[in-house]
């Protein structure tokens, strides 16, 4: 996680928590938005839940869709 940086508004703060939940998700870690609120400020976990759950749903969309792709490529027997 990263550390809370006091100097970051509360959006910039969001928005690098969601870029570290997105590589780490691309790097098949399977982060989880519990975690990530737990180490924001207080302050900052509505917004950060939000954008969380979104990006979580975008990332799982593309998942399936990229599985798609791949099942509908081979071909069948």
């Amino acid at each position: 996680m990263l550390p809370a940086d006091p100097t970051l508004s509360v959006a910039e703060r969001v928005d690098a928590a969601c870029d570290l939940f997105e590589s780490e998700w691309k790097a098949g870690r399977k982060p989880r938005v519990d975690d990530f609120l737990a180490a924001a400020p207080e302050s900052d976990r509505e917004e950060l839940r939000q954008a969380l759950h979104a990006l979580e749903l975008e990332l799982q969309g593309r998942a399936e869709a990229e599985t798609s792709v791949v099942q509908s490529s081979v071909p069948s027997v």
